[in-house]
């Protein structure tokens, strides 16, 4: 009888959820805690699109931690963006349950084109480039829109940053399309929202179009030098060379890139060549040219 007794009790401790700690009472909770918790349903592992969410409750922060897992559907492989947030944190405030942090990360599903795919390396670098040409794209169209504020009145410097947007966008276009072509898979990453709009809403009445220019000189390097970086791989690394490629980016990117580069760089210097008085004269002269 107390053998039968004792596996109901087992039976009954493994039927209830982890989640459901309220019915645990080994937990050991901090009153902290416990007024923590007031007030919050049973925990959920949040859904995903794809892959799932194990998540264990921890008593020392009072809180769920959960790991993305990505293991294979239907036959294909599933790989994390970015394995250093794998992790999220979940706490219990004012009754519901929140993350600790937006969401990075998420399960991916590189499926190749195996009859097209021949000597293609480096998909997860191009795919890592395009994402960097989108938030470049952004921060230029976020720059644009402020050089059309009417407390600002830049039209000239607007139409440049919408000029460069254009190209970022269609750069990162035609690389998808080089992707398919190689017969690569394609990963879309989120996109961060752009800082640079609000540093240059930060310097509104001090020079702002001196501001855009060396923000826009900073953010079309970066570009350039992750380009040049592709390229060297594609070129130095003997077992994982792509002549295509290389010639791909030299032809593309690396080109208009050395262009742009140009551009911005003798506008920041026209612009740094005025005196703070003759400045907002300077401005205005260059803002016609470039309208």
């Amino acid at each position: 009888m107390k053998t039968s007794l004792s596996f109901l009790i087992l039976v009954f401790l493994i039927s209830i959820r982890p989640t459901d700690y309220t019915k645990i009472k080994k937990m050991n909770l901090t009153p902290g805690c416990e007024k923590q918790l007031q007030g919050c349903d049973d925990f959920k592992e949040p859904k995903q699109r794809l892959g799932s969410m194990q998540c264990k409750f921890y008593k020392s922060s009072c809180s769920y931690s959960c790991t993305l897992r990505c293991p294979r559907k239907d036959g294909k492989f599933l790989q994390i963006s970015d394995k250093r947030y794998a992790k999220e944190t979940f706490n219990c405030i004012a009754g519901v349950w929140k993350r600790k942090e937006t969401p990075k990360a998420y399960c991916l599903s590189n499926s190749a084109v195996k009859e097209v795919r021949q000597n293609f390396y480096h998909m997860d670098e191009l795919n890592t480039l395009i994402k960097t040409l989108f938030n470049t794209s952004y921060n230029l169209i976020g720059m644009a829109t402020f050089y059309e504020r009417a407390d600002v009145a830049l039209p000239g410097f607007s139409k440049l940053m919408s000029d460069l947007w254009q190209k970022e966008v269609q750069l990162a276009r035609s690389m998808l399309s080089y992707i398919n072509k190689r017969g690569g898979y394609i990963s879309l990453f989120d996109i961060p929202s752009p800082s640079v709009h609000e540093t240059l809403l930060s310097r509104l009445e001090s020079k702002s179009g001196l501001a855009g220019m060396e923000s826009a000189l900073d953010i079309l390097k970066d570009v350039n030098g992750e380009a040049l970086m592709l390229h060297k791989q594609a070129t130095d690394n003997k077992k994982m060379s792509d002549p295509h490629l290389k010639f791909f980016l030299e032809d593309g990117i690396l080109s208009q890139k050395v262009q742009d580069i140009e551009t911005i760089a003798q506008l920041t210097t026209r612009l740094k060549s005025f005196s703070d008085e003759d400045y907002p004269l300077g401005e205005y002269e260059v803002d016609l040219e470039l309208r």
